[in-house]
């Protein structure tokens, strides 16, 4: 899977870095726990170097040997090499608090995706995952999904795919829209009642649904203009009627 040429991995930790702080910081607000992580197709290992910088004292790295060693983040002994797409088996003897993958799964192939997702499941209660969506584009896309998709997995191994780190992120540009729109985390059923919801219930809703409301406020179509018309016509002649009794 070496679809990548260095430079790739030359300035990937500054393009990911805001982008894996900002998403983190919503993660580690809603996890029991935070002290160690796995990220599998990790690249250069910055959301692994992210989650140490938030006090993480664990944490693991797989991916292939076309990795820089001198870009990594995290140190190599924290670094396993290892080629997902010809081989999702990789024996890992712990487990962790929280599960990384992010647009990783769409490079390997159709027949891999059971697999890959129960490798995540058997690492941690709780995952961290995004992947490609149709049409999305990109080096070696071989498996674009829908979400949908994912879900169906991960709910055969009794995870919820709960969408709460999408509206917190969803407008701000200076994260790739990839990570804004197809991230997810999945949790063990189990395990829901150990996250920390209260602060994730708000008065939210998109901000195009917005605008379509404040539209109708201060600027009302031609058939809502009638509709007043009409109504303002009606109270008129009823008032008209009464002062003339």
């Amino acid at each position: 899977m070496n679809i990548y040429k260095d430079g790739f991995y030359e300035n990937r930790h500054q393009i990911t870095l805001y982008a894996a702080e900002t998403i983190l910081s919503h993660v580690h607000n809603l996890l029991p726990n935070f002290n160690s992580a796995i990220d599998l197709g990790c690249g250069v290992g910055t959301w692994l170097y992210v989650m140490k910088q938030k006090g993480a004292s664990k944490v693991c790295g797989v991916d292939g040997s076309w990795v820089n060693r001198d870009y990594l983040q995290i140190s190599e002994n924290e670094f396993i090499e290892h080629d997902l797409s010809k081989n999702i088996n990789i024996k890992i003897p712990s487990t962790f608090d929280l599960a990384i993958s992010l647009e990783v799964a769409e490079h390997l192939p159709e027949k891999s995706a059971h697999d890959f997702v129960n490798l995540l499941t058997n690492l941690s209660d709780f995952v961290l995952f995004s992947a490609a969506i149709p049409y999305q584009g990109g080096l070696g896309h071989v498996n674009e999904q829908w979400p949908s998709y994912w879900i169906s997995f991960f709910e055969n191994y009794g995870y919820i795919g709960l969408d709460i780190i999408r509206k917190n992120v969803w407008d701000d540009q200076n994260i790739p829209l990839h990570y804004r729109q197809n991230t997810l985390l999945y949790v063990k059923k189990e395990r829901i009642k150990d996250l920390n919801l209260k602060k994730q219930i708000n008065d939210h809703i998109p901000p195009e649904a917005y605008l379509i409301y404040l539209n109708k406020l201060i600027k009302p179509g031609i058939k809502q203009s009638y509709i007043n018309l009409i109504s303002a016509i009606k109270r008129r002649t009823k008032e008209t009627f009464y002062k003339n009794e």
